[in-house]
């Protein structure tokens, strides 16, 4: 990993609600509606804060999203679930 990207990855993980993505994607995929409930609990919520989010965590190759009938489905890449043990073992 060169330095460009560990500085990146930092950058990602510089954010409580990315961090808070990152902890419910933990144990299973989930489709972007779900996860913004469970990140902003309240059904309103800015969800072009949310889209930063998802891209920075995307682009930082932490996580990934597929298409599905009812949107996306957001998931863990393998660099984003090692990072997520390391979080919930510092937690």
């Amino acid at each position: 990993m060169e330095l460009p990207e560990i500085a990146l990855l930092f950058r990602a993980l510089g954010h409580p609600i990315r961090i808070k993505i990152l902890l419910a994607l933990a144990n299973q995929p989930l489709p972007y509606s779900k996860l913004a409930r469970l990140i902003f609990i309240s059904p309103y919520f800015d969800s072009g804060k949310f889209n930063y989010h998802l891209k920075y965590l995307m682009h930082a190759g932490l996580i990934t999203q597929a298409p599905s009938e009812s949107g996306y489905i957001y998931k863990l890449t393998t660099k984003g679930r090692k990072i997520t043990e390391i979080i919930i073992k510092l937690a």
